[in-house]
């Protein structure tokens, strides 16, 4: 895969200086150098005069930069490497390439000592990836000269020059944080599409502040990841700073660690200074005959500065520093902690709250349901009370209760009703009953005399004809007043209304009905 077929790049920045960031005291750089001048490529200067070794720390895993980026620590282990052969150009003008990169490794944050992959693996913490290298002195000398310079705490270019490395990827996500917050252990990882899509204009690679609705926004590269290089420039944008050249071992004493030393405590400490000027040359490797250790700030008097060297003072100051790096990092876990803790107390309330809510919803339905129920039997058992319906009828009365939705509607058809149903009623009921039974009684009436004239004319042996004719008679106004009665039976079911669905009358009740005695009349 060529350059050109890489669809992002980015630049991450570093102070190239001999301390680490100018957050911490100036005194450290003697420790930070010591630090860094491990990873320094071992090069035979004095045979090769032309090369200047160098290393610095690239760049801070897990930890947002200046420029709205953040590489994560699996990114960080898959790519580290990559950076070994790799380019040293000025300015990212890759036409003027003065050096290559031949060392990667990985380094504790604030204190840059050497990790290997696995203190790192599957952690979200910040470290280092530190670089080594050489530069061409003849292929630009002054260049060289400066970087040389700027380790200098008493020169006008101490720190000028950074180091800014180039990264080339297809694919990244989206870290969302505090307002002000760089730390990845205390941010969200956003991979949906179209959030990043719309995040996009707000990221500081494209031209935005990096904050979006109080929220910080941090590109993170993921995909088909790659170093390309890196480039001196004196525009830094990483917290992580610093660079270190070899020092020679007849070198003269420093002039950083008078200076350093005169600013960290001018009062304590001057004695240095003096101890230092009465020699002509030292070997910065040498070792004092008395390797005192300090282990508080008051061990830093004149008396026990004469007896231990000056590392002892920085590894000090270096493992305080760490112990207040190592609070930090436990309360910012401890603060991320409680903030996940919270963000699950809160999820699990609101949780809760639906589940109580739909539960209410479901009681409320239940209760008019109920309620619906109890109004709909207390109306059909007052029908009932006032009714005797046929099945179909009551199918149809239920129907039209179900639908009054309101009192007013109840009344409304209650008064319908009552016209409608009345055959139905007990008092239509209690009528029509008394009026069957009193037709019944007429009718055994009329049996009854009928009985006693067949008894009369069954003793009479005169003249048969003439009975005869008698029956004759009386068989035709028999039939007669029975057809007149089930005329009149027919005209009464008539009257009905049409809207009533009462079962007609039987043959029965028909027959009682013909026979009443008012429909009678007899002649003897």
């Amino acid at each position: 895969m060529l350059a050109r077929d890489i669809p992002f790049t980015q630049i991450f920045s570093s102070v190239i200086k001999p301390v680490v960031s100018e957050e911490k005291d100036r005194l450290l750089a003697l420790a930070s150098m010591q630090e860094l001048s491990t990873f320094v490529p071992n090069i035979d200067t004095a045979r090769n005069i032309d090369l200047l070794p160098i290393a610095f720390d690239a760049c801070v895993i897990n930890r947002g930069n200046k420029n709205g980026d953040l590489i994560d620590t699996d990114t960080a282990l898959a790519t580290y490497k990559t950076f070994i052969h790799k380019f040293i150009d000025t300015e990212h003008n890759r036409q003027r390439v003065i050096g290559v990169i031949l060392t990667a490794s990985l380094t504790e944050f604030a204190t840059g000592k050497l990790l290997r992959e696995e203190d790192v693996r599957g952690k979200d913490v910040p470290f280092n990836i530190t670089l080594g290298g050489v530069l061409w002195k003849a292929v630009n000398q002054d260049l060289c000269d400066l970087v040389e310079e700027s380790n200098d705490p008493t020169s006008e270019h101490y720190m000028k020059i950074s180091a800014s490395w180039e990264l080339g990827f297809s694919g990244y996500k989206i870290i969302e944080l505090a307002q002000g917050e760089k730390n990845l252990a205390l941010g969200n990882i956003i991979q949906d599409p179209e959030f990043i899509s719309g995040v996009k204009k707000y990221l500081k690679c494209f031209g935005g502040s990096g904050v979006m609705n109080g929220k910080s926004y941090y590109r993170m590269p993921n995909q088909d990841v790659i170093a390309m290089g890196v480039g001196l420039t004196e525009k830094p944008a990483a917290d992580v700073q610093g660079i270190a050249i070899k020092l020679e071992e007849t070198e003269q004493p420093s002039a950083q660690l008078v200076a350093a030393t005169k600013e960290f405590d001018s009062k304590n400490i001057t004695s240095i200074e003096e101890n230092i000027s009465q020699n002509e040359k030292i070997n910065v490797k040498q070792e004092r005959e008395h390797n005192m250790k300090i282990t508080s700030i008051s061990d830093i008097t004149d008396e026990n500065l004469k007896q231990c060297s000056a590392s002892a003072v920085t590894e000090f100051i270096a493992s305080e520093i760490k112990k207040a790096s190592d609070v930090y990092a436990a309360e910012k876990l401890e603060q991320a902690t409680a903030n996940q803790n919270l963000k699950a107390a809160t999820e699990d309330l609101s949780k809760t709250v639906t589940e109580m809510k739909a539960s209410l919803e479901t009681l409320q339905k239940e209760k008019s349901n109920r309620e619906q129920v109890d109004l709909f039997n207390g109306r059909m058992g007052e029908i009932c009370a006032s009714y005797v319906l046929p099945d179909e009828i009551s199918k149809i009365v239920a129907d039209d209760l179900k639908a009054c939705a309101s009192e007013e509607a109840y009344a409304s058809w209650k008064v319908k009703a009552a016209a409608l149903l009345k055959p139905y009623s007990l008092e239509a009921i209690a009528a029509a009953k008394k009026e069957k039974e009193e037709t019944e009684a007429k009718f055994k009436a009329f049996e009854k005399k009928g009985d006693k004239k067949d008894d009369k004319e069954g003793d009479k042996d005169g003249d048969e004809k003439k009975d005869d004719k008698k029956d004759a008679k009386a068989s035709e106004a028999v039939a007669s007043v029975v057809e007149a009665a089930l005329d009149n039976a027919d005209k009464k079911d008539a009257g009905l209304p049409n809207s009533s669905s009462a079962a007609a009358p039987g043959f029965k009740e028909r027959f009682a009905t013909a026979f009443a005695s008012d429909n009678f009349v007899i002649k003897i």
